[in-house]
Order: C-alpha cells, then sequence, then structure tokens
C-alpha cells in the first residue's frame, strides 16, 4: 500500500508519495526532498521502507525531528504509522497518510423523503409498485434546466476525480515559502570591538607601569616638600640655594 506525506499550511500543496526506496530530506539540493528553510539542517532526515511500513531516522540534525510530540534520537530509526505527523522545524508539518487516505469520492446522499419523485431513486425491492413512466429530466448542473420540484435539495458535494498523485523521482521537490514566517521585533545586534587592553596587551603593560611609577614619585615628591628635604635631594638642582 502506497503511503504519503501530507504536509501542513500548503508547504507541498499534493500528497507527496514515498517512492519503494529511501527518502532523505533536508535543506541540501542533493535531498529528494527540499525544505529550504532555515531550521531544517543540510541533511535532516532520512525515510525508508520496512517489512510493515515506512520508518525515519534524525541524521544529526540542529533542531531535530519530531513525530507526535516526540523528539527522535539522532541515528535511532522510529516507525511510522499512518496518522503520525512528523514535524522537521516550527514551520514544517507532515502527517503520514496512505493510499486509503488519499481522496477518495465521497458518497452522494439524498434523504428518502427527498427522493421521492427523482429519476434513478427508485427502490429495487421486487414488491414495490411499477411507477408511471416520465420523460428523464435535465442532468443536475444543466443552465437550461427547469425548475425543480418545491422542497427537493439535492446534496451536490464535489467529486474528486483527479487520480492520486504518482511517485517523481526524477527531479526532487522543492519548497519555496511565499514570505518568511514573523518574527518577534528586536534591536539590531552590533558586533562590538575587543576592549583596548585586550587588543593591545603590551601597550596596556607599558602604560600602567608608567602611571604607577608617576605616581609613586609624585608621593615622594609630597614628602619631600612637606618635610622641607628639597636641599638633602636636590642640592644638585641649579635653581636651589641651599645654604
Amino acid at each position: 500500500m502506497p503511503w504519503y506525506l501530507q504536509f501542513e499550511h500548503d508547504v507541498v500543496p499534493e500528497p507527496w508519495p514515498l517512492p519503494g526506496d529511501e527518502v532523505r530530506v533536508g535543506r541540501s539540493r542533493d535531498n529528494d526532498l527540499v525544505l529550504p528553510v532555515a531550521e531544517v539542517s543540510r541533511h535532516h532526515a532520512r525515510l525508508f521502507p520496512q517489512e510493515e511500513g515506512w520508518a525515519i531516522e534524525d541524521l544529526g540534525s540542529t533542531n531535530g525531528t519530531w513525530v507526535n510530540s516526540e523528539r527522535l534520537r539522532p541515528h535511532e530509526p522510529h516507525p511510522l504509522r499512518p496518522g503520525d505527523r512528523v514535524r522537521f522545524s516550527p514551520y514544517v508539518t507532515a502527517r503520514v497518510i496512505t493510499d486509503a487516505d488519499v481522496a477518495a469520492p465521497p458518497t452522494r446522499v439524498i434523504p428518502a423523503r427527498q427522493a421521492e419523485g427523482v429519476p434513478g431513486t427508485e427502490p429495487l425491492s421486487e414488491s414495490a409498485p411499477p411507477r408511471p413512466e416520465t420523460t428523464p429530466g435535465p442532468h443536475v448542473g444543466d443552465k437550461s434546466a427547469a425548475p425543480e420540484p418545491a422542497g427537493v435539495t439535492y446534496a451536490q458535494d464535489e467529486v474528486s476525480s483527479a487520480p492520486p498523485a504518482q511517485a517523481n523521482t526524477a527531479a526532487p521537490v522543492t519548497w519555496q515559502p511565499a514570505s518568511p514566517p514573523p518574527r518577534a521585533s528586536a534591536w539590531p545586534h552590533t558586533a562590538r570591538p575587543a576592549p583596548f587592553w585586550q587588543r593591545h596587551p603590551k601597550l596596556t603593560a607599558g602604560l600602567a607601569m608608567l602611571a604607577g611609577f608617576v605616581l609613586v614619585f609624585g608621593l615622594f615628591l609630597w614628602w619631600v616638600d612637606v618635610n622641607y628635604l628639597w636641599c638633602d635631594f636636590f642640592a644638585w638642582v641649579p635653581i636651589f640655594v641651599c645654604p
């Protein structure tokens, strides 16, 4: 029985058939199913057939692969069942379906009370009394049809006659999002340069030594001035007149 991936939010409009071979999913173009979304890794996951159905394996993706509400462990196959929801990113989710779930023609139902007098709805019982011959009316949908009898209502459901999508292994399917998903606004972040002392460690060390020397020498001059020791230490300086 063929299996399909039915993507939500019209990511892929038609059910994507799973062929008989392995299917690789990712952001890179060398995958079988290409999902160019930033949250999807370049080689995100792979799906492969088993004896009973299909299985999926996460290939060590950054944001992980989820089946229903369970995050898969990397490189550990996980069996799939029809109805499972596979999430490759917060914006890309697919549901596993089978051939029986793909566009089956719905049954057209007309209630018994409203079906009286409608051509083609006579009971098949042999004991039913014969009905008089009537002229067949126009087909449903014909614009030239005569007005229908009052009180008769037909259920006109749309019947899809399109055959199920066939497997396409010639070229990978690529989804191009119409617009990027909304994101919360934030102030722009700019890269700040490294501090001066990290960019110039030698110059910073030299300036620190110079500042220390100036501080110590300034304290020394203050001590000399307070104790009137200029002639004791600086008698050799011509500007000082010492006895």
